[in-house]
């Protein structure tokens, strides 16, 4: 029970170990930043250096080491504010000082280290700060202070190390005033004066010395006036037109959205809103006076505001209709069969001008056939292996023509069953069981009438010889086994088997072996394992540990690296003096010695406007003299802009962008420069106005094919138009014949224009009262009776044979359930097609004319026998199966359980 548990706790380890070895495939990352309090320091002054992280993704232990040059720089101490980690767990926070110039900050819990749960730092910020002082008697130079970790000093959550490091560090100047040489900083500015607009701005340029802050140049510089930033066009000055077709005018003003100074003014214009089109009038109307001629008027079309006339336009109203008189029936033809169809047609005239109006020919339905009753032909009997059959045959009443036959077959005969005989005799064995087959044959027809398949019984295995099958050996630490087995003689089928134990036969130690040695380093110790293993299995039976102490460093001479030479005159050159451990290779010291830089080589003496500059560095020697400047009054200019040029230097003044009406003007409005531009821009031939300055130009106008036209031809406008129609029926436009479906006819009263007499038909008819379209319908003759035909009664036909028993049905093999017969499946013959055994299902009968007329013989009755779907079958052995697999599965568990309560 203890393996079991054991074996349990074990599983659910790997469980949660799995995520965790997923995390601690990540990488991590750490980020370092160094500040120092003064960067500028001299002998025996004090200063400060904050060490922070910037970037962190979480650490429970880490070691960082923070290198100086022990040489100039002396550790005074630390203060270990870590606000980078505020937690509600006690840290372990240690500060040591090695000899080499490394300062070590460990940071981490202390139920981390003494084997607790450990606590993720995750955050960022403050991590220590640095107290240093330079020693007496320190070269003038730069020293370096970098921040750095080892991955292998980082521990994450998994306690693994997977950090991606980035190193920090910080230059301090040190200097001794009164024994160096100046070297020059960075240009700083001073004196700054922003531009405006109009004006320009000024700063100067600042070098000084980077140890003892003397200045060694000052150079002004000037800041080129900013120029006006024109705002968004605003309107002003606007005068509204007193006509519908005279323009509107303003003025569109851009003003500096600085200082608020007017850059440009244009004068606009607004196009005419043009005539406002009132509703169209009708004048002059002329109506029709005879059939089929229009009336005919004038649309007018009058401004609304000035009450101008805008269009006139001569239409045609509607013509004067017809008056159509009652339909009258022409060239009837009746059917001359029953399946023909007769003809007459139906013609309207008009009352007014006896104009015939319409003409549509109609049919006359076809009589159609009349059917009789159903007669009996071509009968046949059936004999046990042939069937038989009968027709039966409609004719019509009228003309005698076939209008149906139906063809019904006849059962089968019974067969006479002989006496069995025996077939397919198979002798049984001890692997598998005999059989034959009991058939019995037709006297008649010969035919196959049933057959019954007898099962033998499998005979008894014969013992074998014993063999020894399946051996597992014995090892040093488990037991070994095999089967005792003994097959049948005869097929070779397993009788009985045995399983029987084999002893382990113990360890026997072989001489011990050094593992996992491991050389020391000047940071780790090394080691190495003394290992025992068995000779037979190889397995570890004893190790032990021995611990080889850690190197010292051992100093290798200086050598020079990262050598710069001094630029030129005003940039001195440097070198690093390094020290390696010449066993690890690692950096012990370094020290940062100065190259002097050259003297400067004077230019030209200064004059008024030119300042004198060293040739090899620029750097200004003299600044110039200055003079007054004498500005000229014609305007310089080039293609951007123009300015006022002083006439004794390059100077300029009033330097701006060139002023232009509209993007369209090619000449500035100050000083005449012109420029070159692609003209006026049109969205098409019928735009008014430049896309661009908004110019307006005299256009003819949209161009449309008809009054119904919806797009113009020039520049593809849309407007939308009302077609013309001559009422709400009318289906077709008056000007482009576009067809629309109209409204509902409003019909009036039905009219009865030809009465019905007793043979022939009449005709009804109404009219709309908006459009005059006709509609008619057919009144049926007073002497038409309308019958409906009666339907068709067939008489019972009994055939000859007025009892027949109903055997016809689908093939089957009935099971023999005589006493101690066994029928297998798959030895079951079938009998021939068209043969019915006794006791097999009985098939749907087919009755003849009359379903009265066919009975079942009284002396075999029917049965019916229920199949068996095979498909529920197999999945009712399925399910056992299942069960039974599952009562094995905890048959054996439970066996398991109590052999090892038994151990």
């Amino acid at each position: 029970m203890k393996r079991i548990i054991i074996s349990i706790l074990f599983i659910l380890c790997l469980v949660v170990a799995l995520p965790l070895t997923a995390f601690a495939e990540s990488t991590n990352k750490l980020t370092y930043a160094v500040g120092a309090s003064a960067p500028t320091v001299s002998a025996n002054q004090e200063f400060t250096v904050l060490v922070e992280i910037t970037e962190n993704s979480g650490f429970i232990w880490g070691r960082a080491d923070v290198k100086f040059d022990n040489s100039v720089l002396t550790f005074v101490g630390f203060n270990n504010d870590t606000s980078a980690f505020k937690t509600d767990r006690e840290q372990a926070f240690t500060v040591a000082e090695a000899d080499d110039g490394t300062i070590r900050v460990s940071l981490g819990e202390m139920s981390v280290i003494f084997g607790g749960p450990a606590h993720l730092f995750d955050a960022t910020g403050h991590l220590i700060s640095l107290t240093f002082k330079v020693k007496e008697g320190a070269p003038t130079g730069v020293t370096k202070i970098t921040v750095d970790s080892n991955s292998a000093n980082i521990r994450d959550t998994d306690r693994k190390s997977s950090f991606t490091i980035n190193s920090a560090s910080t230059d301090i100047i040190i200097t001794n005033i009164g024994e160096h040489e100046c070297m020059p900083s960075q240009p700083v500015e001073e004196n700054r004066v922003e531009p405006t607009c109009t004006e320009k701005g000024s700063y100067d340029s600042v070098v000084k010395c980077i140890f003892c802050q003397v200045e060694l140049s000052r150079t002004p510089t000037e800041i080129p006036a900013l120029g006006h930033t024109e705002s968004a066009p605003v309107k002003e000055n606007e005068k509204t037109a007193e006509k519908c077709d005279l323009p509107s005018t303003y003025d569109e003003v851009v003003y500096c959205s600085v200082c608020n100074a007017e850059i440009s003014r244009t004068e606009k214009e607004i196009p005419p809103v043009g005539h406002t089109n009132g509703t169209p009038v009708i004048e002059n109307e002329k109506p029709a006076s005879k059939c089929e001629e229009f009336a005919t008027y004038d649309e007018v079309v009058y401004c609304t505001v000035c009450n101008t006339e805008i269009s006139r336009t001569q239409k045609t109203g509607e013509a004067l209709a017809h008056k159509p008189g009652s339909s009258v029936v022409e060239n009837e033809k009746p059917g001359a069969t029953c399946n023909d169809a007769g003809s007459y047609d139906e013609v309207t005239y008009c009352l007014a001008c006896g104009k015939e109006l319409s003409r549509e020919t109609k049919s006359i339905p076809a009589k159609g056939h009349k059917k009789g009753n159903a007669k009996l032909e071509n009968d046949i009997a059936s004999t046990c292996t042939k069937a038989g059959s009968y027709d039966l045959v409609y004719y019509c009443v009228n003309c005698g023509e076939e209008l149906q036959r139906d063809t019904t077959p006849r059962p089968l005969e019974a067969h006479t069953e002989g006496d069995a005989v025996f077939e397919n005799t198979i002798e049984p064995t001890c692997t598998n069981v005999g059989s034959y087959d009991k058939v019995v044959y037709c006297k008649l027809c010969s035919a196959q009438v049933s057959v019954t398949t007898v099962t033998l019984e499998k005979l008894p295995h014969t013992p074998g010889e014993a063999v020894r099958k399946n051996e597992t050996p014995a090892t040093c630490t488990t037991d070994g086994a095999y089967d005792h087995i003994v097959d049948c003689s005869v097929c070779g089928a397993n009788i009985t088997r045995e399983r029987k134990l084999i002893k382990a036969t113990g360890h026997s130690p072989a001489a011990s072996v050094t593992e996992n040695l491991k050389e020391a380093t000047c940071y780790t110790s090394g080691g190495y394992d003394t290992v025992v293993y068995c000779k037979n299995c190889n397995e570890k039976l004893s190790s032990e540990s021995t611990v080889l102490p850690k190197l010292e460093h051992i100093q290798a001479p200086a050598v020079i690296e990262n050598r710069r030479e001094p630029v030129n005159c005003g940039q001195p050159g440097s070198y690093e003096s390094v020290v390696y451990c010449t066993l690890c290779k690692d950096k012990l010291s370094s020290v940062v010695q100065y190259i002097p830089a050259p003297d400067h080589t004077p230019g030209p003496e200064a004059t008024a406007t030119t300042p004198q500059i060293c040739t090899v560095c620029n750097a200004i020697l003299t600044p110039a003299h200055g003079h007054t400047h004498s500005w000229s009054t014609v305007w310089s200019k080039n293609e951007v802009e123009h300015w006022n040029a002083c006439t004794g230097c390059d100077e300029k003044q009033n330097v701006e962008a060139h002023h232009y009406s509209n993007v369209c003007d090619a000449d500035c409005n100050i000083c005449g420069a012109t420029r070159t531009i692609k003209g006026h821009e049109y969205d098409n031939d019928c735009d008014e106005y430049c896309n661009k300055c908004n110019t307006k130009r005299v256009v003819v106008g949209h161009v449309y094919d008809n009054d119904c036209d919806t797009t113009c031809n020039t520049c593809f406008a849309t407007r939308s138009i009302t077609h013309k129609y001559d009422n709400s029926c009318d289906a077709a436009c008056n000007v482009c014949g576009l067809t629309r479906t109209p409204g509902e006819h409003n019909y009036g009263e039905w009219v009865v224009v030809t009465e019905p007499t007793a043979t022939n038909t009449g005709i009804s008819e109404r009219y709309c009262s908006i459009c005059n379209a006709k509609d008619f319908k057919i009144l049926p003759a007073k002497g038409e009776e309308t019958t409906e035909e009666p339907p068709v009664t067939t008489e019972p036909v009994t055939p000859p044979d007025t009892t027949v028993e109903d055997t016809t049905a689908e093939d089957t093999t009935a099971e023999d359930t005589t006493a101690g017969d066994t029928t297998a499946d798959d030895t079951t013959s079938t009998p021939p097609d068209n043969t019915t055994e006794p006791g097999d299902t009985t098939a749907e009968e087919t009755p003849g004319p009359g379903s009265s007329d066919v009975v079942t013989d009284p002396i075999t009755p029917s049965t019916t026998v229920e199949e068996t779907d095979p498909q529920v079958i197999e999945d009712d052995r399925g399910c056992g199966s299942a069960v039974a697999a599952g009562i094995a599965i905890v048959a054996i568990l439970g066996c398991a359980i109590i052999m090892k309560k038994r151990d």
